[in-house]
């Protein structure tokens, strides 16, 4: 066995057999083992060339399947001299499947190397000789450092950095822990910017920060046998296991690390996030005084949040010793703060870490980069808290996006809705239902900020309500009184009913970017109307206030598919949206088990659905409206496709072609995808003539045929269907009776149990 073999075999047992420390001990482990296999292969190399150690490879940080970055530092280029050095170093480390990025370079030519790329002069600044002439290294390391002398590099490191930042202006949970914001190509820049700038800032957090990102990332590549570093959704669980962690605890840790690597790259750059002030003055400004005194730390934070800045060292050092004490000045400079929230969130997680919220505001810094382990959250919960802000704000602008959203808005307390915004997820972390406990910790809250009374007593009511709206809308039946009456009695009055309204859109934006459709919004817009009217209604008309169940153009277009007879299996369909998401309707004659063919021949070709509504005229014949896209990528689906679904939904419903035997068929080219992480639950409620079943479980190719499939088998007809898909969850609802109408009977509610366990393979 070969050297270079033997680093492989030493790198497979680490991912068996891995030794106690996962981060920075593996780096050691295996750079210390290439050095060796390294060493003990070109023991006949010329001794004129210098084997020399870059990137992760020359920092001894090396993950599982990390590139190996090597340089042959040469006195020569002579072709002689090349081929030696390709067939002795590269070759074997190209032959055992090892990806390298190589160079073979004299000292001059890699500082004009370094001139012409700003990544190569980095890599040379955690160079690391190997083997071969230490004078000649030495050489290298002083024309690096005399090339930095005369470039400073800590403007490239800030710029590249800002970009990073520009892709994700809010920290994701999925991040990439190589390159992402805050990642380890961040800590690497703090430290390069350290190391040329002679820098003497305390480096233990930082270390501590990347061991924990090494050993996370580790346990990617260990796990998936190859090099991946986003952390997302379906590598979590597996690669918790491996660290012997929960996958909680693990998103923690890291989450964690890249909160302390993005208060390091604040410390080294204070200037990283400034921006020119806009010229704007914010309603919230508090009054002058009319007499001098001394300011208050959270008015020095509301002023840098409007001045576009980070608190100084001077003013973080103050709010180190003293307190906030609440009054309405005081108050206001925190609402002034909160309407900044693009900068706002980095300078109160700077108050956060030097203790000042801990003692001022108490029950808050528990969200603080705490994970949210919901598939369908993009943020922690502190970020996603200061982006509801930055989405509400969007919502009260005059041209909103949403529709009639800033109408609304002008009507209401813009103080209220965004501190409303700041705190309704402010219950998550605990062991029970985040918005009670929300509600409760707002009452404390309240009192410690000086909110008492009614203003309390609304932002307690509607952080306990905040999904009301959403649930209701996608899982209720919003044409029954009885829900319209549960939800007025809920939210209690009209103002109440439009702040929860904003709240809602605001979330959702914020949560993901696939949490508010236009699909889901018409439904919210509906209901909201809906209730509005119920509780007196208000003068400003929701676009949907005469929407009982369809728009006015979808009617029309019913009408049009079904005023001439339809034939016993005839088809017709109408198909508008454009790419990502288009809405389906499909109109043919109503039978039981209906819906579960209609299903199964979209996903027969490649349609997904992501929403639904059913409808039956009383002739039975059935309009199903659904919003759907296509399952493989964001292209088009054209209408040839849709020709296709047609004319085999036909063949379909006539028993020409068996769905259930085609499914299965295709299921077998599929992965089983992220949906196989989500716990099924399922949900039975009675409603008014009808059972409720809702479904919570793994989203999946066929799944929603094998639901509909489930309760067509148990002899039940489907009343009414709502679909939604929330990454990788689905969540669907289905109003069902028996034959005669009535609702489900309990022995069927069990066998209707047994039967969709089996078919989600809980």
């Amino acid at each position: 066995m070969n050297s270079i073999s033997t680093f492989a075999n030493i790198r497979q047992s680490i991912i068996h057999d891995p030794p106690a420390g996962r981060g920075r001990d593996i780096g050691e482990l295996l750079s210390s083992a290439l050095d060796d296999a390294l060493i003990a292969s070109t023991t006949d190399l010329d001794q004129s060339l210098s084997l020399v150690a870059l990137g992760s490879y020359g920092r001894r940080e090396m993950c599982i399947h990390s590139d190996i970055d090597l340089m042959i530092l040469t006195q020569d280029r002579s072709p002689a001299t090349t081929k030696e050095a390709v067939n002795a170093v590269f070759y074997p480390l190209w032959d055992s499947g090892l990806r390298v990025g190589h160079s073979i370079r004299t000292v001059h030519e890699a500082i004009v190397a370094s001139r012409d790329s700003f990544e190569t002069l980095c890599s040379l600044l955690t160079a690391r000789l190997v083997m071969g002439d230490p004078a000649r290294f030495t050489h290298l390391q002083e024309e690096v450092a005399q090339l930095i002398r005369k470039r400073p590099i800590t403007e490239s490191l800030k710029q590249e950095e800002r970009l990073r930042r520009a892709s994700h202006p809010w920290p994701i949970m999925s991040i990439d822990l190589k390159t992402g914001r805050s990642g380890l190509r961040t800590a690497q820049a703090i430290e390069w910017d350290r190391q040329t700038s002679g820098s003497s800032a305390d480096a233990e957090g930082l270390r501590t920060a990347v061991d924990d990102l090494l050993a996370v990332r580790n346990s990617l590549h260990a796990t998936n046998d190859r090099a991946i570093d986003a952390l997302v959704l379906d590598v979590r669980s597996r690669a918790a296991r491996w660290l012997g962690m929960s996958t909680k605890s693990m998103i923690g840790t890291a989450q964690r690390a890249i909160r302390a690597i993005e208060r390091e790259a604040r410390r080294q750059w204070p200037d990283l996030d400034q921006q020119k002030p806009t010229g704007v003055r914010s309603r919230f400004r508090a009054k002058p005084a009319l007499a001098p005194k001394r300011t208050t730390v959270i008015a020095q934070a509301a002023d840098a949040a409007e001045g576009r800045r980070l608190l100084t060292e001077r003013e973080l050092e103050r709010a180190s010793i003293e307190s906030g004490h609440w009054n309405a000045e005081n108050r206001g400079h925190l609402y002034r703060l909160i309407a900044h929230p693009e900068i706002g969130w980095q300078i109160f997680d700077q108050l956060v870490e030097v203790g000042w919220v801990d003692r001022s505001i108490g029950t808050w810094t528990h969200t603080v980069a705490l994970p949210q382990m919901a598939p369908f959250h993009e943020h922690p919960t502190d970020i996603h808290l200061w982006r509801t802000v930055a989405e509400m704000q969007k919502l009260l602008e005059p041209h909103s996006e949403e529709r009639w959203t800033s109408e609304l808005g002008a009507t209401l307390d813009h103080e209220q809705l965004l501190f409303l915004a700041w705190v309704h997820d402010i219950g998550k972390g605990f062991f029970e239902d985040h918005s009670a406990k929300g509600s409760r910790i707002m009452a404390a809250l309240g009192t410690r900020l000086g909110i008492e009374g009614q203003r309390s007593a609304r932002f307690q009511k509607l952080i306990e309500i905040h999904l009301l709206l959403a649930n209701t809308a996608m899982r209720r039946d919003t044409s029954d009184s009885e829900t319209i009456e549960h939800v007025a009695d809920q939210v209690g009055d009209p103002e109440t009913l439009q702040m929860l309204y904003l709240l809602t859109i605001a979330d959702a934006k914020a949560t993901g970017n696939t949490m508010w459709t236009e699909w889901k919004a018409t439904q919210v817009r509906s209901l909201y109307a809906k209730v509005d009217a119920r509780l007196g209604g208000s003068e400003i008309t929701s676009p949907d206030q005469a929407d009982p169940w369809f728009d006015d153009e979808e009617q029309l277009l019913h009408e049009s598919l079904i005023e001439r007879a339809l034939g016993k299996h005839e088809v017709r369909l109408a198909f508008t949206g454009k790419a990502p998401l288009y809405v389906l309707t499909v109109v043919t004659r109503d039978h039981p088990g209906l819906l579960s063919v209609v299903t199964g021949v979209m996903a027969i070709h490649n349609i997904s659905v992501r929403g639904a509504r059913l409808n039956t005229t009383e002739e039975n014949i059935a309009v199903d409206v659904f919003q759907v896209a296509n399952a493989l990528t964001v292209d088009e689906i054209g209408p040839e496709r849709i020709d296709a679904f047609a004319s085999d939904l036909e063949r379909a419903l006539a028993g020409s072609l068996n769905v259930g035997d085609t499914l299965a068929k295709k299921a077998g080219h599929y992965d089983s995808g992220l949906g196989t992480h989500v716990r099924t639950r399922i949900k039975v409620t009675p409603a008014a003539g009808a059972t409720v079943v809702e479904i919570k479980t793994g989203d999946r190719f066929g799944l929603l045929h094998d639901l509909c499939r489930s309760i067509a088998d148990t002899g039940l007809d489907i009343h009414l269907a709502m679909v939604e898909t929330r990454g990788p969850e689905a969540i669907d609802v289905f109003y069902l009776t028996e034959t005669d109408g009535s609702r489900v009977s309990g022995d069927h509610v069990i066998e209707l149990t047994e039967r969709i366990s089996e078919a989600t393979g809980s």
